[in-house]
């Protein structure tokens, strides 16, 4: 896998009261979900972050190529083939839960292994990162909210890395006004400054963390211990303002049905 070394430094992780009120009527007006708007509201209070010490983190999305390697390797079965019940693809027009739509198949559209790898739960990419420490003989893990957020922010303070224009943004993501509904082949849109692609839209990441309830110092960690665990980025079915690098990417499971087939491993090191 190819890693970018990300230097250490400050940011303001989070969203301000004024924003996550805009972003919520923006949401409102686009017809979203009632569990869109709620998410906006974990994203306060904005807070100073300080990265202390610099680290690697992959490129872009691990992609089911990568995966296949690690399953041929281990014989690994997923939660979803185990527990018989899958992930989510599309049925019908609309994405539906259904034991055909796991990490090796497609989704209702086509996918290649240069696909990012997706329907794939925290414990899965959790032995991928194990697996690939051993075969590399270096020490990689989830990214933490935080060390992911830095990361794509690379120092900007606009609502994407990109600028806060939506159509530039399609320059720099797969989501609602380009991505037609499903997820692209890695690494195809402009990265940002620090060479990492599909930081906005395409597929949703895993992170370390804990996810619970926002407090100053802490924010999303132990408080709903053992129920959620955080994840970040977007979906290619994602509009804009779910795009953002603050934008809800709560839940583990039962998320919406466009965000939850979109679940992957962005490994880290350091």
């Amino acid at each position: 896998m190819k890693f970018m070394l990300i230097p250490p430094g400050e940011f303001d992780m989070g969203s301000t009261e004024a924003e996550v009120a805009k972003f919520q009527e923006q949401a409102k007006a686009m017809n979203l979900r009632s569990r869109h708007i709620d998410r906006v509201a974990t994203e306060v209070p904005k807070h100073r972050v300080r990265i202390t010490k610099p680290f690697w983190l992959g490129i872009h999305e691990v992609t089911r190529g990568q995966f296949r390697r690690f399953v041929g390797d281990r014989s690994y079965k997923t939660e979803a083939e185990r527990d018989g019940k899958g992930g989510f693809g599309i049925l019908d027009g609309q994405w539906k839960q259904d034991p055909r739509f796991v990490w090796n198949r497609d989704l209702g559209f086509e996918q290649a292994d240069d696909h990012p790898v997706v329907n794939v739960s925290w414990n899965d990419v959790t032995a991928f990162c194990a697996w690939l420490s051993e075969k590399e003989g270096e020490k990689s893990h989830l990214p933490s909210e935080s060390q992911w957020e830095y990361a794509c922010r690379v120092g900007t303070t606009t609502t994407w890395y990109s600028g806060d224009d939506e159509d530039a943004l399609k320059d720099h993501a797969w989501f609602s006004l380009n991505a037609g509904g499903k997820m692209h082949p890695v690494g195809q849109k402009s990265p940002n400054a620090w060479g990492l692609y599909d930081m906005h839209g395409n597929a949703w990441e895993w992170c370390q963390d804990w996810w619970g309830i926002a407090t100053t110092r802490r924010r999303r960690w132990t408080i709903q211990l053992g129920r959620q665990r955080a994840r970040t980025g977007s979906s290619g079915a994602a509009v804009g303002t779910s795009a953002r690098p603050t934008a809800g990417r709560r839940t583990a499971t039962g998320a919406t049905p466009a965000s939850a087939s979109a679940l992957w491993a962005s490994a880290s090191r350091g």
